[in-house]
């Protein structure tokens, strides 16, 4: 008897059945060994990889050393193998079956790989899926965006045919040995030289590894003022045509501007011996226009409230004169020799008295 629960099944041998019962029996264990072949497949259908597949057709130029079986990788994984080999007008199409749960940029591309010089080769696709669309069943990688490695007979051939282009002329011959021996005899001795310029080079090319962000920052600026200048290619021919005429302005008058530049540097020397000749009295002068705006600087007010009433002075000035004449009035006392007499005298007096009766010959009126 089998019976089967939540996907176990258990098989019951009766013991001392009887002999009619032998077909059952085997009937049953039939229908167990079946039962055991549905639960495994059932199983290895639930296996990682093992679902559903989708096919992708990539276009190359030949399919040397591709078979059908071949396997298709990523990063050396296999997730896949190819299917199908077809001939397509100038290309080859491969089919190639890839799991899905493997996958793979939209824009990705295949590359024949062979691990090998003598083992068959199989079909290796790149980049790394990282986020964005991808292939779906159906899709095709086209030629562009394909890859197949040179094959190793044309190596051969290539290499054998220069050997033997070389080996039919003995002037070729000669040449490539006295190339070889002066090959020889300058990098004899010159080992660390070379080891050095090597050593620069690689810093020289890490250097600019390190400016990498920079340097295409300015790439990206020079395209840019391309883009500009390309947009803007009438002002900048019209530029180009001034700047050629002003070049050819001054080509011709090459012959005045030689002059104009000699005489220039001549009167150059000649102010530079006057100041030699006359270099004393260059500093004297200089100390006194240094002294003169020291004094300026110490009178600035004196000079800022001469400036400030200078313009009322000289409208009364002009409004003093009447007929072109200006009238003044003196103290009699001073038009008269008496003047130094009556000054001692007041002298003498007690204060004041000189101005109280109108005879100060200094007080005015």
């Amino acid at each position: 008897m089998t019976t089967q629960a939540r996907g176990r099944m258990t098989v019951t041998v009766v013991k001392d059945a009887p002999r009619g019962s032998r077909s059952g029996f085997a009937r049953g264990i039939g229908l167990a060994m079946l039962a055991i072949v549905v639960l495994l497949t059932a199983a290895c259908s639930s296996v990682p990889g093992g679902g559903g597949k989708k096919e992708i057709n990539a276009y190359f130029e030949d399919s040397a050393g591709l078979f059908v079986g071949n396997d298709v990788g990523i990063l050396g994984v296999v997730v896949g193998e190819i299917t199908a080999i077809e001939p397509d007008g100038e290309q080859v199409r491969v089919t190639l079956e890839i799991d899905d749960d493997y996958k793979v940029p939209a824009d990705a591309g295949a590359v024949v790989v062979a691990r090998s010089v003598a083992t068959d080769r199989y079909v290796e696709l790149t980049p790394v899926y990282q986020k964005g669309p991808e292939l779906e069943d159906g899709d095709e990688i086209k030629l562009a965006r394909t890859r197949t490695p040179v094959d190793f007979d044309q190596v051969l051939a290539s290499l054998n045919d220069f050997a033997t282009g070389i080996s039919s002329s003995k002037k070729a011959t000669k040449a490539i040995k006295r190339f070889i021996n002066q090959g020889a005899e300058t990098l004899k001795g010159n080992g660390p030289l070379i080891n050095q310029t090597v050593h620069a080079l690689q810093e020289g090319v890490n250097g600019l590894h390190s400016q990498r962000d920079n340097l295409s920052s300015t790439l990206e600026s020079l395209d840019v003022l391309l883009a500009a200048v390309s947009a803007n290619q009438d002002t900048a021919r019209t530029f180009i045509d001034q700047v050629t005429k002003a070049a050819d302005l001054l080509a011709d008058e090459r012959h005045n501007f030689r002059t104009a530049l000699r005489s220039l540097d001549d009167a150059v020397t000649v102010v530079a011996q006057f100041a030699v000749d006359n270099r004393e009295q260059i500093v004297e002068a200089l100390d006194g226009s240094t002294r003169l705006m020291r004094t300026i600087l110490e009178k600035q007010r004196s000079l800022t409230e001469i400036l400030r009433v200078m313009p009322l002075a000289l409208q009364n000035l002009d409004r003093a004169s009447h007929n072109k004449r200006f009238k003044t009035v003196f103290d009699p006392l001073v038009l008269t020799p008496l003047g130094g007499i009556l000054q001692d005298i007041c002298d003498r007096l007690p204060p004041a008295i000189c101005q109280l009766i109108g005879t100060d010959p200094l007080g005015g009126n």
